[in-house]
């Protein structure tokens, strides 16, 4: 019986008794059985009371509900909200100002074409804002290019020797098309490292398990790409020179007393 015929039914009830007492013109007995049903119906708006109550209570904890009720509206709120990662810099090569208040975290591909756009991005965000940024290095050498994991273990071992970042220039300063042995080896002797600790140094597990170490980093962090930029833990949407230079900006001009 719904809530709404159980009002009217009562309502009719109190109606018929009160005309029943008023004009003596029912029998003791019509007015007992009017007031049994009227009992009957009380007991039973009681009950539906008390399912309606269970329900509510029902709803309110389905997580759909939880969810639904915790939305904030977007906008600023959102922004606010953003998603920020605390990457572990470890021992990856790095260049700028350690103090500074941005860190650019970037995971590169060196047989990436987008990345030996990109190569140059580093140098200039330290040139634009020498005293405010750093630059960290992780490796992300994807499975469709074969030649990316051997550079990557190349450029593993010239850091061994303090000359990552020479390396680093040469190998984006090829032909990119392939990355043979041959190359690595004529790169390592252009920048005047040791020959012997070069070549064991990128045959050994270590070189392998540090680069594999930044690709399982990417991976959990789902960066499907390469290149692929996090400011400040932060990730850069739009990953052009341009927009990474653009989240630079508006963390610094977080971090700048008068900024937004």
């Amino acid at each position: 019986m719904s809530h709404g015929r159980l009002l009217y039914r009562m309502t009719t009830y109190f109606g018929i008794l009160a005309v029943a007492a008023a004009c003596g013109g029912s029998s003791g007995d019509e007015l007992d059985a009017l007031r049994r049903e009227l009992g009957e119906v009380k007991q039973a708006q009681a009950e539906l009371q008390s399912t309606v109550a269970t329900l509510q209570r029902t709803v309110a904890a389905l997580p759909g509900a939880r969810v639904v009720a915790q939305q904030k509206p977007r906008g600023e709120d959102a922004e606010k909200r953003e998603v920020v990662r605390r990457i572990p810099i470890g021992a990856s090569p790095r260049k700028g100002n350690e103090l500074g208040a941005v860190t650019v975290v970037q995971f590169i591909d060196f047989q990436s074409a987008d990345c030996r756009t990109a190569a140059r991005l580093a140098d200039e965000l330290l040139a634009a804002y020498p005293d405010n940024v750093q630059v960290v290095f992780k490796h992300n050498p994807l499975p469709r290019h074969r030649d990316a994991r051997r550079a990557a273990k190349a450029a593993w071992a010239a850091h061994q020797q303090g000359k990552f970042w020479e390396m680093h220039d040469a190998i984006f300063a090829g032909s990119g098309a392939r990355i043979t042995v041959e190359d690595l080896h004529r790169y390592a002797q252009q920048i005047g490292l040791d020959m012997e600790r070069f070549e064991a140094d990128m045959a050994s597990p270590s070189a392998d398990q540090a680069v594999m170490a930044d690709r399982r980093l990417a991976g959990a962090m789902r960066v499907g790409g390469a290149p692929a930029y996090f400011v400040n833990g932060r990730r850069v949407e739009d990953r052009s020179p341009a927009g990474v230079r653009a989240k630079v900006e508006e963390q610094l001009a977080q971090r700048t007393p008068g900024g937004p």
